[in-house]
């Protein structure tokens, strides 16, 4: 399924937001061969290690969603080692994560429009959709506009 949705960068996220699968346009546009080590495929820890390099225009404000809606998450497997290793390694590797994971915020990722600015393909202009699937599986996807598409496309030509 996330296959197919192509050109529109679409991956699947575990209950930890560890990546999954995704598609090769989630790869364009989200460089997840890019090692993040120790936790190179999870979404968390990607977007506080790319903070000064973030696709997204509003990047504090995803953030501070990202960390209250991996809270919520985190409450419910109390105990869960990898989670707490997880969860060391961001408090010690992030100021801002550890600031605001402290503020004790819960909440979830508000779909909706997502502009980014990608290094090599300029502006990019999505709306952002989640589905769960249960509280384990969830599937991101990055509608793209029509133009935001046809960039995609022909980056994913040129690359094949």
């Amino acid at each position: 399924m996330v296959d197919v949705l192509t050109p529109h960068p679409a991956f699947v996220i575990g209950r930890r937001w560890d990546i999954l699968f995704r598609n090769r346009a989630a790869d364009l546009v989200f460089c997840f061969d890019e090692p993040f080590l120790p936790h190179s495929l999870n979404v968390v820890w990607r977007s506080f290690q790319m903070q000064g390099h973030s696709l997204d225009l509003d990047w504090e404000v995803q953030a501070r969603n990202l960390v209250a809606h991996f809270r919520a998450d985190y409450a419910r497997y109390p105990g869960d080692a990898s989670f707490e290793e997880l969860l060391h390694d961001l408090q010690h590797m992030s100021p801002l994560f550890r600031e605001w994971w402290e503020q004790h915020d819960i909440r979830g990722l508000p779909n909706g429009p997502q502009p980014m600015m990608h290094p090599a393909l300029g502006l990019l202009e999505f709306d952002h959709v989640q589905a769960s699937f249960s509280a384990n599986l969830r599937v991101k996807i990055y509608a793209a506009s029509p133009s935001t598409a046809s960039k995609l496309e022909q980056a994913l030509s040129a690359s094949s």
